[in-house]
């Protein structure tokens, strides 16, 4: 994908809109996750309605890419029918501060964050920033299962400064060497006691 000529891309994605196997559609796609889709993003709109669940995903993806309030709209349509992690991949370009409710709401309503929704909020904060995303991103960083982002995530919070004094502390002993370093360095920046208060 990424030594291919922009003619090329172009020609690939006229082929995907007229190939009719679902399979081969689908892994055509797939070469837009790492490059930009040459065409009118239509045809990948439509695409993101199939019943075939990976021909939809790629579709997404390749969307994910792109910032346009028609997909703004695609992604909330998304989050309020459930459909969480397509919603969240198009929100990473295309986050608007009125979207955090909502946000909150599909986070929230489980214990556990997926590592996907974990890869997806940390790209959204770490992009994006919002004074309102506090709670959306503590519940990820308590709940969610991959130590590489948690560390993001907290340096999400810290970058929309919701990164809480306890929390702070608490990264001190965070399994990650690189939450480890973040929380000394900003420990020593705040001026708290570190290891030696109570937590």
């Amino acid at each position: 994908a990424r030594e291919a000529s922009k003619e090329e891309l172009i020609d690939l994605a006229k082929y995907i809109k007229t190939e009719n196997n679902d399979y081969v559609k689908t892994h055509l796609l797939r070469i837009f996750r790492r490059v930009d889709y040459p065409l009118d993003i239509e045809n990948l709109m439509n695409l993101s309605h199939s019943n075939n669940h990976e021909l939809r995903e790629a579709a997404i993806e390749a969307l994910g890419r792109f910032k346009d309030e028609r997909l703004h709209d695609l992604a909330i349509e998304l989050l309020q029918s459930g459909d969480t992690e397509f919603g969240l991949t198009l929100l990473k370009e295309n986050w608007k501060k009125s979207d955090d409710p909502l946000i909150r709401k599909v986070v929230t309503k489980s214990q556990h964050v997926p590592h996907y929704m974990q890869m997806d909020l940390r790209d959204i904060y770490s992009k994006h920033r919002s004074s309102t995303c506090g709670e959306i991103l503590i519940h990820a960083y308590r709940n969610g299962e991959c130590s590489f982002c948690r560390s993001e995530i907290v340096t999400a919070m810290g970058k929309n400064g919701v990164l809480l004094d306890k929390i702070l502390l608490e990264c001190q002993y965070d399994s990650y060497d690189e939450t480890r370093k973040y929380a000394n360095r900003l420990i020593k920046w705040r001026g708290l006691n570190g290891r030696g208060k109570s937590i």
